[in-house]
């Protein structure tokens, strides 16, 4: 399945063909690509909690990224 998303003027496109024309997003769509960014972010900061939890954040590398990636996280 073909799918290729490119910013065009300010506003998010989409074509499902290569050689189809770019259509622009409706706000539905939008508003459910971001529901699924939210969603996917606070899924991440769990795991990544989860992860700074099981490691000593100051002695483990692991723990230490988590650590370090939550605290960049707006």
């Amino acid at each position: 399945m073909y799918h290729l998303e490119e910013i065009i003027n300010g506003v998010l496109c989409y074509k499902t063909t290569p050689h189809g024309e770019f259509i622009a997003l409706t706000s539905e769509q939008l508003t459910i690509k971001l529901q699924l960014v939210k969603y996917e972010k606070i899924k991440l900061i769990e795991a990544l909690e989860s992860i700074e939890k099981v490691y000593d954040w100051q002695e483990d590398l692991a723990g230490k990224i988590a650590h370090e990636t939550l605290q960049s996280i707006d």
